[in-house]
């Protein structure tokens, strides 16, 4: 499976353009066809991996689930994804990417800085 956001911070299994490991960081946006599948199929992969943060973005309702990794309180040797924070987009504003076109991105709450959504 591939996400549609990932970071991964480690630089010694890069080959060539791919990345080897678990990323750190992964956003899902979500759509009709695959809302099911990124909140249950990948949400569970991503855990038994430990990829450390989730974000599920829904562009429909303007809202992004911020779901950190925990250790189960129940068992020692188990993890659950824990939701900390729904964020509502509050609003648009317009940025110059890299190759000098127009993009529409989203400034979020105080809570986070500035994303790129296309």
């Amino acid at each position: 499976m591939i996400p549609d956001v990932s970071i991964n911070c480690d630089i010694k299994n890069r080959r060539a353009t791919n990345f080897l490991g678990v990323p750190k960081f992964i956003m899902e946006v979500l759509s009709d066809a695959t809302e099911h599948l990124d909140r249950n199929e990948k949400k569970e992969l991503y855990r038994k991996v430990e990829v450390a943060e989730y974000w599920i973005t829904d562009w429909r309702r303007r809202q992004i689930e911020i779901y950190i990794l925990c250790p189960d309180e129940t068992t020692l040797d188990h993890t659950e994804y824990r939701k900390i924070v729904t964020v509502t987009l509050m609003f648009r504003s317009i940025l110059i990417n890299s190759s000098m076109e127009l993009t529409d991105h989203v400034l979020l709450s105080d809570f986070c800085s500035c994303y790129i959504f296309r």
